[in-house]
């Protein structure tokens, strides 16, 4: 049995794309899908899973060909484990990439909804030090509800706490403490496929929300060519997945009404503040198909 994964840095779709391939192997054959989620692979669970009974080990995808199944992961790129924490041999990648404001404020959103499930009135040290890091200075509240009153993009944008946000993210190497030990620095994490060996589908996350607008018949075309699966199944799969994304959204609509991936972030940083952090990281947008996003940053009528 082999691994189709799914990569991409939290926040930016991949557990999306893996969800619909599960629920494409619901509907395999004429089935009727049960939850989405149920089915989702995902690497931290199946770590703890290995030791557990043979029924939790997932079952090759019917979608796929050959014997395989596809796995979520939030890791870059561990060179020693590509096919020691996975199934078999990891034999294609698909990688989602967003891009570093979307990943940044997604992030700070991210901070908010861990703070408004938490079961103490005080805030878990693992947000405390994440905000002390990306908000140097920032007096935020100690009281966990105090907090969420204080906490939302809108007042630290309209307090200029978002553009220092960038500049930390920015001189700390794009490093978002409440992610780092899973995934890395964000500049670090696109490239790091790069030199897997493996044949890897760059997917991104602003094309992706522009597919779903559409009817996702942009993005089934190559990602069903690619993964050698029926395009018509995955085309429903994806239109389905998002039918019951959008139902768990309308649940977790409190936590922000922010839309990724497309270009919503220019409504929360400064130009000065986009502008620094494209002149530091140049190279790096280039380098991951960012030309369009670079060229919008500076223009001065195109965000």
């Amino acid at each position: 049995m082999n691994t189709i994964l799914f990569a991409g840095y939290p926040g930016s779709g991949n557990s999306q794309l893996s969800a619909a391939l599960c629920l494409a192997a619901e509907l395999h054959g004429g089935g009727q899908p049960d939850s989405g989620s149920a089915r989702l692979h995902e690497i931290y669970r199946l770590k703890s899973d290995l030791q557990a009974p043979a029924q939790k080990i997932p079952e090759p995808n019917p979608c796929l060909p050959g014997e395989c199944v596809n796995i979520m992961t939030q890791e870059p790129l561990r060179y020693k484990q590509l096919d020691q924490i996975y199934f078999g041999s990891v034999s294609r990648i698909v990688l989602t990439l967003s891009d570093p404001f979307d990943a940044l404020l997604c992030a700070l959103l991210f901070v908010r909804y861990s703070a408004s499930i938490a079961t103490t009135d005080q805030l878990p040290p693992a947000i405390t030090g994440s905000l002390e890091s990306l908000l140097p200075g920032y007096a935020y509240a100690q009281d966990r509800q105090a907090f969420l009153e204080q906490f939302t993009l809108e007042s630290l944008r309209d307090a200029g706490i978002l553009d220092r946000c960038l500049l930390s993210f920015s001189n700390s190497g794009t490093v978002i403490p409440f992610f780092h030990a899973m995934a890395g620095p964000w500049a670090f994490y696109g490239s790091s496929y790069d030199v897997s060996g493996r044949p890897v589908l760059k997917l991104r996350q602003d094309h992706l929300v522009k597919a779903a607008s559409d009817g996702f018949a942009a993005i089934a075309s190559p990602l069903s060519e690619f993964l050698g699966c029926d395009q018509a199944l995955l085309l429903d799969a994806l239109r389905l997945q998002k039918q019951q994304q959008g139902q768990a959204s309308e649940a977790q609509a409190q936590v922000s009404a922010y839309q990724p991936g497309t270009q919503a972030f220019a409504r929360y940083f400064s130009r000065p503040a986009l502008h620094s952090f494209a002149n530091q990281y140049y190279s790096c947008l280039i380098s991951l198909g960012y030309e369009d996003l670079v060229d919008a940053i500076f223009s001065p009528y195109k965000l």
